[in-house]
């Protein structure tokens, strides 16, 4: 060593470590926060397109074969009995065509 350089000592070193450490500390607290942020953000967005999700599957869920059997099940029973109804209808009209 020259006689230009400052000795240091033990206990020189062992505060220069601490500060060291202490630095290191808060830099990573600094990480972790901003790290915590980002993941909360990514947590939210993706939280509001799983709920955008959920309402289209239940909009969806309303349109059940089990509720479109039964539509068809009604439109067909009316469409029976209309037809019915007008074939009566026919025949009575032709009956009165004929004996009038």
């Amino acid at each position: 060593m020259n006689g230009e350089d400052p000795r240091l000592t033990r206990e020189d070193i062992k505060r220069l470590r601490a500060i060291e450490q202490q630095r290191l500390a808060q830099v990573s607290k600094k990480v972790n926060q901003e790290s915590k942020k980002e993941k909360k953000q990514r947590e939210d967005f993706y939280r509001k397109e799983r709920k955008k999700l959920e309402k289209q599957e239940k909009k969806i869920a309303k349109r059940s074969r089990l509720a479109e059997k039964r539509e068809i099940r009604k439109r067909s029973s009316f469409l029976t009995k209309a037809i019915i109804i007008i074939g009566l209808l026919l025949a009575l009209l032709l009956a009165c065509a004929i004996f009038f």
